[in-house]
């Protein structure tokens, strides 16, 4: 009995190494690099240089490239505030005052620019430490080259150390959304006019979610090198194609009359969306992990089939039902899009 749980335990084990033991690595090397550097550099405090690597290192190296930069430039800007205000020192002033002359101008740049929040941090480290200093200004200086060090040894892990690009991230924020939308089609056809609104509210929201992670990363393999010859908003185009598509599938089944239910049409509406979770699945692992689409092809056979049972019922009641294959149609040409992009990746990248 102790088999399979310890089986389950190995198999976790493995896909949390495989998803997240990149990024480990990188936090690693980039940790133990800075602050071997650091030592050898005898530079007065190098856990700020560990630091500085811990927090700049991201999941991409477009995403290290931006937290590089932004420490870097916040630090600078807090330690000539720092050394600015430390010239006070001699005059006997309280430290109360000093720390409100060094934060009050770095907090509006905070407020306009949060990724620069290190500057007022480093305000106040170089003007409450820098006495510790002779002279009081050395202390801004190793305060800068503590954080630069750890920002070049972040931005070089991220570069060289299993390196992982941010349109791969993309792909993957991607593919976390298709999940939710097929999950979408599923109430919305399954369930025609009897969802509960907070369910559907709750998988438009996990789908948002993840388009707008993606939109994040796509920022960030801006600053990757070559980042800016990327058409790294393709896909996301073509997704938010996709997933304004199945809200048009949700208002076309919204109210779906209680006299349109038969087993011709309940078998047809079921096979349509078993046919389309089976093309979105294939488009979540395609992005993932490579694979065919081959399932894209099923939606018109599925969609002429469902076509073929509402050309039966009465005139009135096909008025009422005719616009869902409009939709699932302009839904299949969005998907069959959708799949074309990644072939057309896919050939590029094999060339």
């Amino acid at each position: 009995m102790k088999l399979p749980g310890l089986g389950a335990l190995c198999a976790a084990i493995v896909k949390i190494v495989r998803l997240h033991g990149r990024f480990v690595a990188r936090l690693l090397i980039g940790a133990f690099g800075s602050y071997a550097i650091a030592e050898y550099l005898g530079l007065a405090q190098s856990f700020w240089s560990v630091v500085t690597a811990l927090v700049v290192i991201q999941a991409s190296v477009g995403g290290t490239v931006n937290a590089g930069i932004d420490r870097l430039i916040g630090t600078v800007m807090g330690a000539l505030v720092g050394a600015l205000v430390g010239i006070l020192h001699p005059f006997n002033i309280p430290e109360g005052v000093l720390l409100l002359l060094a934060v009050t101008p770095l907090a509006f740049v905070t407020a306009a620019r949060p990724a620069y929040r290190i500057a007022p941090i480093t305000a106040v480290i170089v003007t409450l430490a820098g006495t510790g200093f002779h002279p009081f200004w050395l202390g801004a200086v190793y305060r800068v080259l503590e954080i630069s060090l750890g920002t070049v040894v972040g931005v070089a892990v991220s570069l060289i150390v299993l390196p992982s690009h941010a349109h791969r991230s993309i792909r993957r924020q991607c593919a976390r959304a298709l999940g939710p939308l097929a999950d979408l089609l599923e109430v919305f056809l399954t369930e025609r006019g009897r969802f509960r609104q907070d369910r559907v509210n709750l998988l438009h929201d996990q789908v948002r979610a993840a388009i707008a992670a993606a939109e994040r990363t796509a920022l960030e393999a801006r600053r990757e090198p070559g980042g800016r010859h990327l058409e790294s908003g393709i896909e996301l185009r073509a997704l938010r194609r996709i997933h304004s598509d199945v809200i048009f599938v949700g208002r076309a089944t919204r109210d779906w009359p209680d006299e349109a239910r038969w087993p011709e049409l309940d078998s047809a509406v079921d096979h349509l969306e078993h046919t389309l979770r089976r093309a979105l699945d294939g488009l979540a692992q395609a992005m993932s992990h490579g694979g065919s689409t081959g399932a894209v092809r099923e939606i018109d056979g599925a969609i002429a089939r469902l076509t073929a049972v509402l050309d039966q019922p009465p005139a009135p009641l096909s008025a009422k039902l005719g616009v869902l294959p409009f939709t699932v149609q302009t839904l299949q040409r969005d998907i069959s899009d959708f799949a074309d992009i990644l072939h057309i990746e896919q050939s590029e990248k094999a060339a």
